[in-house]
């Protein structure tokens, strides 16, 4: 995989120190099938796309195979997942407690990043937050790597609808885009699954969930009348939860985490409201409720 609209070694970004392993980001999500994901990639003709100079937060895969996604939305997802990092610091920290982000050092970050990270794609990286660059810094350390994990779901799930055959036949009912949708995070989650040595699945559970989450967070923000293609947020995180989290691991810790992840969009939706609190949820029921009251039906 290549990518084909943008040379890493020219982009001028806070986020050119990871570009280049964006590009192995897949192979990075599930390293025992490397040599399969390059079988794949080169079977189906598959070309990567970052775009430098439109500004979006979409990753798409054309009938012409090339998955495109633009630089700023990469930096908007790197962004929110530190925000999502410092937030499970802080949840750890305090447990079964409201931690208040307007007065902590590690909730006002992250609560600049969630703001910067969920508003405007063609707004620039603050100048006053950290940067991938920063490699004395822990938590911009595990940034990185969690980055690419994401990364490496997202494209995997690109994958998933060239070799499902998704592009062969156009989709012109919601019903069956959200279909779509299912199997494209299913393919992408067990191929990770699968590729991955047990002691290593936790991070990539927690990764996918994070994605997950903030897939649906961008979501938030559509009109009351736009149709719906991509499933309802909630029931695609409960749906990976169920068959991907659950089956493959008892350790409530990762359990856990995974629910945090899915609800750092929740947290951004309540700062947009003015909300400067974030309430862990324990339990399915107390997120999934919380969700169901956000996210437009």
């Amino acid at each position: 995989m290549r990518i084909t609209d943008a040379d890493p070694s020219k982009i001028i970004s806070p986020l050119a120190p990871v570009l280049r392993g964006f590009l192995q980001s897949p192979a990075f999500a599930a390293p025992n099938r490397a040599e399969e994901i390059r079988e794949l990639v080169a079977k189906h003709r598959i070309r990567l796309e970052v775009n430098d100079r439109e500004v979006s937060t979409d990753f798409t895969v054309k009938k012409d195979r090339r998955i495109r996604t633009s630089l700023r939305g990469l930096e908007h997802l790197w962004g929110s997942l530190h925000a999502y990092l410092l937030l499970f610091d802080l949840a750890k920290a305090n447990p079964g407690q409201v931690m208040d982000l307007l007065s902590s050092p590690g909730g006002q970050v992250a609560r600049e990043f969630l703001i910067w990270a969920f508003g405007d794609p063609s707004v620039p990286w603050p100048q006053d937050l950290p940067r991938p660059s920063d490699t004395t810094n822990r938590m911009v350390v595990a940034t990185n790597s969690l980055f690419l994990l994401s990364c490496g779901f997202i494209l995997l799930h690109e994958i998933g609808h060239v070799v499902l055959r998704h592009l062969k036949q156009s989709a012109t009912n919601p019903e069956t885009k959200i279909r779509r949708e299912y199997a494209a995070d299913d393919w992408a989650a067990e191929f990770i699954v699968r590729g991955t040595d047990a002691a290593e699945l936790q991070p990539r559970l927690t990764a996918i969930a994070a994605t997950l989450g903030l897939i649906g967070g961008l979501e938030l923000y559509g009109g009351p009348d736009d149709v719906r293609d991509h499933p309802f947020p909630p029931d695609r995180i409960l749906h990976f939860l169920q068959n991907h989290v659950i089956p493959n691991t008892g350790d409530q810790g990762t359990i856990s985490g995974c629910l945090l992840a899915a609800g750092v969009p929740i947290q951004a939706h309540l700062l947009k409201k003015g909300v400067g609190t974030m309430q862990p949820y324990q339990t399915f029921e107390e997120f999934f409720a919380a969700a169901k009251r956000l996210y437009p039906s």
